[in-house]
């Protein structure tokens, strides 16, 4: 789950997990959000905004109806289904790649190996840091452009960085006004293709 500001409505990838014939993808396909597994995809009804701050959950739990849920600010925006015939996908991509990439920024970005529950998801929305450590997989803040492509979870899966990171300004609000280190946020206009191995 993380924050998204876009700076133009284009079809791209939002996270792509696997590989082309092993995978799962948060997209956004004429203005809405898609979510998709190898064999099929289910798109949202919200036509997405550009210029603000929008938060994106999706968890998947299982491989049947309903297992793949993405939720857009704590709120259900697709329910799509796993697929049992997905091995296990080993790479992660953030914000796309050369012929899908995302025009906008990204902020605090965690992952979980774990399903989180609705009330988890609404707590994080809340706050910079990771609420739950538990079964942290990733968390990568995106606060400064040294540091970007590290993992800030402790488990070390830093990210290959394809293309260079750029402060893009203010970052979103978390509740109360979130400390200075917080506020930042980098541009994915370049192509930045983000991906780790496990």
């Amino acid at each position: 789950m993380g924050w998204i500001w876009l700076d133009a409505l284009t079809d791209c990838e939002i996270l792509y997990h696997g590989e082309a014939s092993d995978r799962y993808a948060l997209e956004i396909v004429s203005g809405v959000l898609e979510s998709a597994n190898t064999d099929s995809g289910a798109s949202g009804s919200e036509v997405l905004a550009t210029g603000a701050w929008r938060h994106f959950a999706w968890v998947l739990s299982g491989t049947g109806p309903g297992q793949l849920n993405t939720y857009l600010d704590g709120a259900l925006e697709v329910a799509h289904e796993g697929n049992p015939a997905i091995t296990t996908p080993t790479a992660l991509r953030l914000g796309g790649d050369s012929g899908f990439a995302m025009d906008g920024s990204m902020a605090h970005w965690k992952i979980w190996d774990a399903a989180l529950s609705v009330p988890e998801i609404e707590a994080e929305i809340l706050v910079a840091a990771p609420v739950r450590s538990a079964n942290l997989h990733a968390y990568y803040p995106f606060t400064d452009t040294s540091t970007d492509q590290d993992d800030f979870s402790g488990n070390g899966r830093t990210l290959t960085v394809n293309g260079a990171f750029s402060d893009g300004g203010s970052g979103p609000t978390f509740g109360p006004p979130p400390p200075p280190s917080e506020r930042s946020r980098f541009n994915l206009a370049a192509l930045l293709a983000r991906g780790y191995g496990g």
